[in-house]
């Protein structure tokens, strides 16, 4: 799945999201923040890439 880093980010309308880095660039949708990082962890962990959680009061705000 992963080609680039991955960012849990809070979703348009509600629910968070995975987007994924890259040229072709996509994201999948979650209902909640702790199903996308759960989702989003495996995932950077099988691909060797990294996960940034975005903040919902400030989507421009990391943590790892």
């Amino acid at each position: 799945m992963a080609a680039g880093n991955l960012h849990v980010v809070p979703a348009e309308g509600n629910g968070w999201a995975v987007e994924v880095e890259g040229p072709d660039r996509f994201s999948i949708r979650y209902d909640s923040q702790d199903e996308a990082i759960r989702a989003a962890s495996e995932t950077a962990r099988q691909s060797n890439v990294e996960m940034f959680v975005h903040a919902a009061d400030d989507p421009g705000k990391t943590a790892r």
